[in-house]
């Protein structure tokens, strides 16, 4: 944002919180309304709306979207507790300590691998890193 829209680090650091508060919204969302008490709709919510978020950064361009992007960038959060609510009602009992694990050891090795990925992304255009994560 601040390389290619010169957006300042202040404002960068705000939209931090509007992504907490779209986080918070999102799960009372989830909490309150009955077509997400399925662990499964849940997920699905969440991962489109993180679809949305890395689609409105790429194409962003003035503040109104970035702030946009971040509120649903929210969903990211909660998707990861909807993933393991959906894991532990597919997932059979005996298999479920193991079903976790996974998804951790998964999850872990993404967050380890994308900033290099990104990077490399990156350096050839700077939407690059978010097409190529939707």
């Amino acid at each position: 944002l601040r390389d290619v829209h010169g957006i300042g680090f202040g404002t960068i650091g705000q939209f931090g919180s509007v992504s907490a508060a779209g986080s918070v919204i999102l799960g009372i969302i989830i909490a309150k309304v009955g077509v997400f008490g399925r662990p499964m709709n849940a997920l699905l919510l969440t991962v489109a709306l993180s679809a949305v978020a890395l689609a409105l950064f790429a194409t962003g361009t003035a503040i109104i979207w970035f702030a946009l992007a971040y509120f649903t960038r929210g969903a990211y959060l909660v998707a990861w507790s909807t993933m393991y609510a959906a894991l532990g009602d597919a997932a059979p009992e005996r298999l479920r300590s193991r079903t976790f694990v996974l998804a951790e050891l998964l999850g872990g090795a993404g967050f380890a691998l994308a900033p290099f990925i990104a990077g490399a992304l990156y350096e050839q255009s700077p939407e690059l890193p978010l097409i190529v994560a939707l």
